[in-house]
């Protein structure tokens, strides 16, 4: 182990074999010379960083802003952030995946959850459980089964009623409108061969 002074900075340079590794705590931090990896509550470190810990309830790795901004995690390929993922403080604490383009808190071309529940797709401001918004024609929403000609749809509950709105598992029984509380009987139906209701 060498500690070297340059410039004011403090350099540690490490022995290159397997138990030459910088270890605080019996493994609160340890750092593998041999590796380039670094571990928290681990001697036994598997990638660049590893976080490990021994509550039973849970581990937590917190990212904290003490000055009230953002506390943001991002995501670079080469040089090149390509994707954030954080808390918007300047935003009622909404929580955003975004892509590159503009700044965190400015871009709405990503995902979006509110404090509320709330989820936005292009937006950044959702006002119903799932809210999608953008410029694309057309502008749909998919939902495609590759795992064959299964029961592919949308079901609607409430504390009284549920209801299933889509393609049924047969191709022939076509688009369907289920009233799934009264035996699945069916409301509505078009045959997806010729149309008829």
């Amino acid at each position: 182990l060498t500690i070297a002074s340059d410039d004011g900075a403090i350099n540690m340079n490490l022995g290159g074999g397997a138990a030459d590794d910088l270890n605080v705590d019996s493994g609160t931090l340890v750092v593998e010379s041999d590796n380039n990896r670094v571990g928290i509550g681990t001697n036994a470190p598997s990638h660049l960083l590893t976080v490990s810990g021994t509550d039973s309830a849970s581990t937590t790795l917190a990212i904290g802003n003490q000055n009230g901004g953002d506390s943001i995690l991002a995501f670079k390929a080469a040089s090149t952030t390509a994707w954030y993922i954080g808390l918007d403080d300047s935003d009622s604490d909404k929580l955003r995946i975004t892509p590159r383009e503009g700044t965190f808190s400015a871009t709405s071309s990503g995902l979006t959850i509110g404090v509320d529940g709330f989820v936005g797709i292009g937006t950044t401001n959702p006002t119903s459980i799932l809210h999608v918004k953008g410029t694309a024609s057309p502008l749909q929403v998919m939902l495609e089964n590759v795992g064959g000609n299964f029961k592919t749809g949308y079901g609607i509950k409430t504390a009284l009623q549920e209801w299933f709105i889509g393609q049924e598992n047969l191709s022939i029984s076509g688009f369907r409108i289920v009233d799934v509380t009264n035996l699945n009987t069916t409301r509505l139906q078009i045959a997806s061969g010729t149309g008829y209701v």
